[in-house]
């Protein structure tokens, strides 16, 4: 026995000491690992560090109101009191000694908060020892949660734990408190139909909370028949846990996680699948035994959403679904079995299987009615030239232009016969990359600028436009005479050959005015016309060098050959190292430091090249720095392609994975990827002061957009596309184009070609076009029919077409049939209808308000509010504030309100007590209203 007490006692002691050194070992504490925590507190509790001088304490309470009721809302909060001159740490993911708040059971309530919120921010303090930035609070903080509370339970339960260190100069002690909260309920105060849309937990493991917290949820919960709900399953799992994807394969992997619908009410499919909000993480294993296997991973936090239509025929609230999500947690050492966690969301009271819902039909675009080609085969032609021509004078190909231009004042002293030469070997350059790339266009559908979307073809532009550079700012001299039109030499028809193929490259991130339509017309044909529209296009690009030298004479237009012609080489030195900025800035954040160190051995070993020797060196030596020039840039070169990640060709992304199996709507749904190629997320990116609020491309946000009638706007743009982003700067990314998107609900959808996307290729094909910029506007009256902007165009041309597509959709939505017999409001007209006791409907609206249209299209002009003003005599007045009349100003006033839409309800027996009803509303609630006050009058008028 002495023995044993001794041991203890050792190992009491080591651990105290191992809990003082907590800030050199700060993984010590982390003890939000289920099944870890042994609360080996000797029964006080909480470890106390001898020598302490103050305890912290902990209180847990529980706000709710007297006589609680289902529908209330109740506050947990958890104060903690810090001893002076000690701290304790926030709830922040990023440190593993952190504060951990899990609740293991709570039961007749959910959570109105995502998570528990401090009453202050922390401070946050660089730890040199943790080598990162911590977040800690002094003093006291208290942190604080809503829930509400559900029907049909007599009681809400909540236990849990906290736990939390409290540190000063000298140790660290952690600490742990239990949480245990009962609430009586009233359950009878409120009928027992009141329903939950959310539901939230945390799953026990081994009588502890687990790693993942999930929340599943309906929103909103006031959409009235004819709107669209989302149902979403938030999975938040704990650092170093992962659970599976939908597309992970059945085996050793893992299991994937699975949605099973059984029964709902009221709704009806508009996907068929859960989608998720991130892409998983895709991790190849090779176990020992040498079986190779591959996981789709999520960690941290995922979200699955699956969206629905309220059904024309339902009550208002009245949907709802059953069901359960099944998933498996795991870290890279073990796994816990797989859990399944069931729901029921909304209203299930005449529920039916899942087997009976429907789906609505997508929105088919096998074929557009666009507007037909009038143009033929001659008129085409004459479109190429003029496009290869303004090619010339595009943003892509002016850094070239400087090294032409240096060439032709070369030319000056040479005879006719060499300037032609010379030029005709620059156009044969150009004329050669088009004939090439109809090649591409003809056989393998690559369109204009396509090459860019290749990494090693980005990667070798940027090294040749460097070299050229650094063969302008004077490091070296390039062999081929006249290539970079610099030294002593004279310009050769090799040099002038490559610089033309070299331009023309540097062109085809650019497209000019008539080139979309052409090129994408061209593609439908036969492989001669392929071949012949895009070689005049070449030819309309080399018309101005061919003119050159076959009228030599044009060139004495330039200055005569001087001093200035070395400061104009300098900058166009810079010119073009301004271009091989923007070549990688879209080759892929993890390909930049590669690159960057191939081009230092390219410069490195070209300073070699055309500094340590000169024209009088002797050949053996000039031949020795040419071979180690050779060797330490080869060997730079090839540590910088060793960095590059394993999928070196990293700008394209790969098609979506899509699951072997899809299951039916009565089964498990496993829904392929949405297929995102960019390199961020529309919303992440920058679009400026006056970007709209652009989402990303889908097939699935499009009809989702397109059932709701609302116009779409689509921007089919990429990355190296400068007239791309000159169209999203002056025309898209605008303050008018913003109010004008924003007022009428129009839908801006960004789909970014950067990367090589069959999916987007499909749909440019749809479009006749192989190439961006493409701007698409869907009418949302007629979206079979929709606009196509090619190239570049101005905001004015942007905002007449948006105004064009609008004013379609505005009249179609309100059939006349259903339009309620309007009267312009008037003092007059209101009075005398109130005089006769008529309950009078009263509508605030504005053309120039896309809000105050919205109630008049979905809910005032519509059958069944029209039924219900005829039935029950009610006088409808319009009030047109389109040009804000101050009358009208000064009733909005009357009602606390100083804009549109506003609807008022005046009953006719007590127009002195009106139905305000304010912004966006449901059918659902103005006929309740309507009855409400109808209703009213003839209580009044039996009386």
């Amino acid at each position: 026995m002495r023995t044993i007490l001794v041991t203890v006692s050792v190992v009491f002691f080591l651990s105290s000491s191992l809990v003082a050194q907590d800030e050199q070992v700060p993984e010590l504490f982390k003890l939000e690992q289920p099944g870890l925590d042994l609360d080996l507190n000797l029964g006080s509790g909480k470890t106390k560090k001898s020598g302490s001088k103050a305890e912290p304490e902990f209180t847990s309470t529980l706000e709710a109101p007297e006589n609680s009721k289902p529908g209330d809302v109740v506050t947990m909060k958890l104060h903690l009191t810090i001893p002076p001159g000690s701290h304790t740490y926030s709830q922040s993911r990023k440190f593993s000694g952190r504060t951990v708040i899990s609740l293991s059971e709570v039961s007749g309530a959910v959570p109105v908060d995502d998570a528990f919120l401090p009453d202050h921010e922390p401070k946050a303090v660089f730890e040199p020892l943790f080598e990162q930035e911590v977040e800690k609070f002094k003093q006291e903080v208290t942190w604080s949660r809503k829930y509400r509370l559900l029907p049909n339970n007599s009681e809400a339960k909540f236990s849990g734990k906290i736990r939390y260190q409290v540190c000063n100069d000298d140790n660290c002690i952690p600490y742990s408190n239990e949480i245990q909260h009962s609430l009586a309920v009233d359950s009878s105060a409120v009928p027992s139909d009141l329903v939950s849309y959310s539901v939230h937990g945390r799953p026990l493991v081994l009588g502890k909370p687990g790693p993942s917290a999930f929340t599943i949820a309906f929103s909103p919960i006031d959409a009235a028949p004819g709107d669209e709900v989302t149902l979403s399953v938030r999975l938040d799992l704990d650092a170093g846990w992962h659970a599976y994807a939908q597309s992970q394969e059945e085996g050793p992997g893992g299991t994937p996680t699975e949605f099973l619908l059984e029964s709902f009410q009221g709704l009806v499919a508009l996907d068929e699948n859960f989608v998720p909000n991130v892409e998983p993480e895709i991790k190849q294993n090779e176990p020992a035994k040498g079986i190779s296997f591959e996981q789709h991973l999520f960690d941290g936090s995922v979200t699955w959403t699956r969206k629905f239509l309220v059904d024309e025929s339902a009550d208002q609230n009245s949907f709802g679904i059953q069901g359960a999500i099944i998933y498996q947690t795991c870290t890279d050492q073990k796994c816990l079995p797989p859990q399944e966690q069931r729901f029921a969301l909304g209203q299930l009271s005449a529920a039916q299987p899942i087997s009976a819902m429907k789906t609505v039909e997508p929105i088919e675009f096998g074929e557009f009615e666009m507007e037909e080609e009038s143009a033929g085969l001659g008129w085409y032609l004459v479109y190429a030239f003029l496009g290869g021509l303004i090619l010339n004078v595009m943003p892509c190909v002016l850094p070239v232009l400087a090294i032409k231009i240096l060439s032709f004042v070369k030319q000056a002293g040479e005879n006719r016969a060499r300037i032609f030469q010379l030029n005709l070997s620059y156009s044969l350059g150009v004329i050669a990359v088009f004939l090439s790339l109809a090649a591409l266009a003809a056989f393998l559908e690559m369109g204009w600028g396509s090459l860019f979307q290749k990494a090693e073809f980005n990667i070798f532009m940027a090294c040749l436009v460097f070299v050229m550079g650094l063969s302008l700012l004077g490091v070296f001299e390039i062999p081929i005479p006249g290539l970079a039109a610099g030294g002593t030499q004279k310009e050769g028809l090799t040099g002038a050959f490559l610089t033309g193929i070299f331009a023309t490259f540097l062109a085809t991130p650019c497209s000019g005015p008539l080139m979309g339509a052409t090129l994408g017309w061209s593609v439908k044909q036969e492989t001669h016309i392929i071949f012949l529209i895009w070689g005049v296009m070449g030819l309309g690009m080399a018309s101005p060098y061919l003119l050159a030298g076959i009228f030599p004479s044009t060139i004495k237009w330039l200055p005569k050959p001087g001093a200035w012609m070395i400061r104009f080489k300098e900058i166009s030195g810079f010119a073009l190292m301004g271009a091989v900025i923007w070549i990688i800035s879209y080759t892929g954040s993890e390909l930049i430091i590669p690159v960057m160190i191939m081009m230092m051995g390219l410069a490195f070993g070209l300073w070699m090249v055309g500094n340590l020797y000169d024209s009088t060196t002797h050949i053996v030596h000039k031949n020795r720095v040419r071979i180690l020039a050779a060797c330490v840039t080869s060997g730079i070169v090839y540590f910088g392609i060793s960095q590059m990640p394993s999928n070196a060709n990293s700008v394209v992304t790969t098609e979506p994975t899509s699951s072997p199996t899809q299951k039916s709507l009565a089964g498990t749904s496993k829904s392929p990827q949405e297929n995102t190629t960019s390199k961020h997320k529309a919303s992440q990116r920058d679009h400026g002061e006056h970007g709209l609020p652009w989402r990303d491309f889908t097939d699935s946000t499009l009809q989702s957009a397109l059932r709701q009638k609302k116009t779409v706007l689509v921007d089919f743009t990429a990355d190296w596309c400068l007239v791309c982003k000159q169209n999203e700067r002056n025309a898209l990314n605008t303050e008018e184009t913003q109010a004008l998107v924003n007022q009428e609900g129009i839908v801006p959808l960004y789909a970014d070609f950067t990367n090589e996307d069959p999916h987007l290729k499909a749909w440019l094909k749809k479009f006749d076009s192989i190439s961006v910029p493409l701007t698409v506007i869907f009418p949302g009256d007629n979206p079979q029919k929709p606009i196509v902007i090619r190239d570049k165009y101005s905001q004015s041309y942007l905002l007449e077409k948006l105004r064009e597509a609008t004013a379609a959709s505005q009249t179609a939505k309100i059939p006349q049939t259903s339009k309620l017999p309007w009267r312009d409001f008037s003092d007059q007209e209101l009075q005398a209808a109130l005089n006769n006791q008529k309950t009078v409907l009263l509508h605030f609206g504005a053309d120039w308000n896309l809000l105050a249209k919205q109630p008049e299209y979905s809910v005032l002009n519509t059958a069944e509010t029209l039924k219900l003003v005829k039935e029950k005599g009610i006088v409808p007045l319009y009030a047109d504030f389109s040009n804000e009349d101050p009358h009208l100003k000064a009733w909005l006033k009357k009602f606390d309100s100083i804009s549109v839409p506003l609807t008022v309800i005046f009953p006719g027996d007590n127009p002195q007590k009106p139905i305000v009803i304010r912004d966006k509303y449901s059918q659902g609630t103005l006929l309740e209203k309507l009855k409400e006050a109808t209703a009213s009058s003839k209580t009044a008028m039996a009386d």
